[in-house]
């Protein structure tokens, strides 16, 4: 039996489109994509940012040169259950735009929705914990990091003992092995940009310490796949329902379904070979609130 697994990438419900989404309905930025993910066993996203309903926002003495800052309200869960949602990785570098509090409430709030969540905790150890799913009778352990880049670490932004915040992404994410398929997701590389040398040396170390697929997010726009190497390597999936700059973005759009997944870089289509463990399919529905109603 083959597990089918879907990918959405980096996924918030929330920020600059709450306005559209309070009169549309939390459901209208993920309509696109729903029937797609209608027979998933698993659907995965990076949640890319907090969960919280009151926890104001940070300061931010790190990030880009213009700081955003990103938040969802607790409604919006349900829609994500709604079109099978059952896991997502806080292991990015939105996850404490609202404080510890912020982070707080995002545990919160996915564990009352039933959501699993990893890569991001109170401390090192709680971030590092990896989620076991069984999705069609194969067991699958699943952790989510963030790769390490100079400010964040200035900042102490990274969760450390008795600290909270996201992992950092090193070969010690890999979960061990325990008669499973491993999966890491990846938060790292370039905004809107290509692979890379940082990704590629930790997809390396990633493979190294035993993953089976490493899925990347961050850059905002679908980057290429490697297969070259053993474990596939999706680089970056781009965006799933997310408020971005769509002149900037390039999610990765749906793909008819087939004995195995592809994922569209530009005008291009790389396939991963198939696989007896696992089926992937990559799909994107980036939006901009500005201009185009969600």
């Amino acid at each position: 039996m083959t597990a089918r697994t879907t990918f959405i990438g980096d996924t918030l419900l929330g920020s600059r489109a709450q306005a559209t989404l309070d009169r549309e309905g939390y459901g209208h930025a993920l309509s696109g994509l729903a029937p797609l993910l209608a027979d998933a066993d698993l659907v995965i996203a990076n949640h890319e940012g907090p969960v919280s309903a009151d926890a104001p926002p940070a300061e931010k003495s790190y990030g880009a040169r213009r700081p955003s800052w990103r938040c969802a309200d607790p409604a919006s869960l349900q829609a994500l259950l709604d079109v099978g949602l059952r896991l997502v990785g806080l292991g990015n570098n939105h996850m404490l735009d609202h404080g510890v509090q912020g982070l707080a409430d995002t545990v919160e709030a996915l564990d009352a929705s039933g959501i699993a969540h990893c890569g991001a905790g109170a401390d090192d150890v709680l971030a590092c914990r990896a989620v076991k799913l069984a999705v069609d009778g194969e067991a699958v352990v699943v952790a989510s990091g963030m790769a390490p880049r100079a400010k964040y670490v200035e900042a102490g932004y990274y969760a450390a003992p008795g600290s909270p915040g996201p992992l950092l992404l090193d070969a010690g994410a890999v979960p061990p092995p325990a008669g499973t398929l491993r999966i890491v997701l990846a938060h790292w590389g370039p905004g809107y940009g290509p692979v890379d040398e940082q990704q590629r040396a930790l997809a390396a170390e990633l493979r190294g310490a035993g993953a089976d697929l490493v899925v990347g997010t961050h850059p905002h726009t679908a980057q290429s796949v490697d297969v070259t190497s053993g474990a596939p390597v999706l680089f970056s999936v781009g965006n799933g329902a997310y408020p971005v700059d769509m002149a900037r973005s390039a999610p990765c759009r749906a793909i008819p379904r087939s004995s195995h997944g592809q994922m569209i870089k530009g005008s291009s289509a790389e396939a991963l070979e198939p696989s007896s463990d696992l089926h992937i399919l990559v799909a994107g529905a980036g939006f901009e609130p500005a201009t185009s109603g969600l």
